[in-house]
């Protein structure tokens, strides 16, 4: 990757933005699809909310104060954009790869997921 004299263009960014998407898409799907799936106990319910909370992040902030399983896709989308910009300048600061940073990204995204859903499985929804 070659440094831009001007300063920080958009690719890096954009970049980012892609792998976050997918894996929104992906993890937010089946989080959902898991945790509201009839007979999913133990295990799979604690999976289906990490991938939830780790997809949703504000949602499940206010599923943790609200008790029930919002989607406030304008509030996580604003999110992951900011998100996506600060993966872009941190890995073009860093001289590392979009993709390295982003996955690590997505995995601290999964254990703020998974200390999340150790309260959600109370949630009745």
């Amino acid at each position: 990757m070659t440094e831009q004299e001007e300063g920080f263009g958009c690719r890096p960014t954009a970049i980012a933005l892609g792998l976050i998407v997918a894996f929104v898409v992906i993890a937010a799907t089946a989080g959902v699809s898991l945790a509201l799936g009839d007979g999913c106990d133990g295990i799979c319910e604690t999976a289906g909310f990490t991938l939830y909370a780790a997809a949703l992040p504000v949602s499940a902030l206010f599923a943790f104060f609200a008790g029930e399983l919002p989607v406030a896709w304008p509030l996580d989308t604003t999110f992951w954009v900011i998100t996506a910009f600060v993966i872009g300048r941190y890995a073009e600061r860093r001289r590392m790869t979009v993709p390295a940073v982003a996955i690590r990204a997505i995995a601290v995204a999964l254990a703020y997921g998974f200390l999340i859903a150790l309260f959600l499985e109370s949630v009745e929804a």
